[in-house]
């Protein structure tokens, strides 16, 4: 008679542990996968966001920070990419604010001699970088004179002392680190970083409108990416969107300033074209660089 192999009683218990620490450890990784995916949506979804945002303008060389309220704060000039690292377009958000940066060199080929920079007045990402989830940021910068134009390799550059009220904007409006005693620290102690992380992600819009129409003013900007082909036909978009017809409008002279944003932007008075469509009197057309 043959018989069959007994198997200790052991065995089977520690089966059972096994089994039930992988469903246990299961059950807590969708717990914690979960609760990112929660957090994920709390700091990137409007409709739970109240909070400062960010609105920057590529071809303008702008950037505007509205309040929770969506009211315009203030604009600053900026500095965008370069044509051949242009800034890429979209929304991106906030996630970390860096007091008195380090500047560490990135794999890339324009930046293989340099060598990581420390804080200071030499370092080029100035005295404050805002980074966003992305491989791009908002900076100071140890280059004032690039401020607006397209001058950067990718990052919005703006002037220090800007960047800085910009940051201390949004570190107040998202984080309880407001003591004045706190940013005097980071003035005094220039050569040491400090992080702080913004539990809700700030939005930052990324746009780029060659046109647009601001109160009664028209704008044409420089195409600096070349990416339209024909900005008189984006004007009269833009201008039947706002409500303007065209056809009140001298669309030949407007189109005599638009060959002049190769290398200049131009603003126009709206009500001074309608004018001059109808032949009335006017005064001095408002032109700006």
């Amino acid at each position: 008679m043959k018989h069959g192999v007994r198997i200790p009683a052991f065995f089977f218990v520690l089966i059972g542990l096994l089994l039930f620490s992988f469903t246990a450890n299961s059950n807590q990784l969708a717990k914690s996968s979960s609760s990112s995916d929660q957090l994920i949506t709390n700091s990137s979804t409007e409709d739970v966001y109240e909070g400062p945002r960010l609105r920057i303008n590529v071809p303008a060389r702008e950037l505007y920070l509205y309040d929770a309220n969506d009211k315009l704060v203030k604009k600053y000039k900026i500095a965008v990419g370069r044509s051949i690292f242009p800034t890429p377009i979209g929304r991106r958000w906030m996630n970390v604010i860096v007091w008195n940066p380090w500047w560490i060199p990135p794999k890339s080929g324009w930046a293989e001699n340099d060598k990581p920079t420390p804080p200071g007045p030499r370092n080029p990402l100035g005295p404050v970088k805002m980074k966003l989830n992305s491989a791009i940021m908002i900076h100071g910068t140890s280059k004032p004179s690039s401020i607006g134009r397209a001058a950067s390799h990718g990052c919005m550059r703006m002037h220090s002392d800007q960047a800085k009220e910009l940051a201390r904007y949004i570190q107040k409006s998202m984080t309880e680190l407001i003591d004045a005693e706190l940013f005097e620290k980071y003035e005094d102690q220039s050569r040491r970083s400090f992080h702080v992380n913004l539990e809700q992600h700030v939005p930052v819009d990324i746009v780029y409108e060659v046109v647009e129409i601001k109160g009664n003013k028209l704008y044409v900007y420089q195409d600096i990416y070349y990416r339209v082909k024909d900005k008189a036909k984006l004007i009269v978009e833009k201008l039947k969107e706002k409500g303007y017809d065209p056809e009140d409008i001298d669309m030949d002279y407007v189109k005599s300033w638009v060959k002049k944003t190769n290398n200049a932007d131009v603003s126009l008075n709206i009500s001074k074209l309608i004018a001059m469509k109808h032949n009335q009197t006017l005064v001095e057309f408002a032109y700006q660089q």
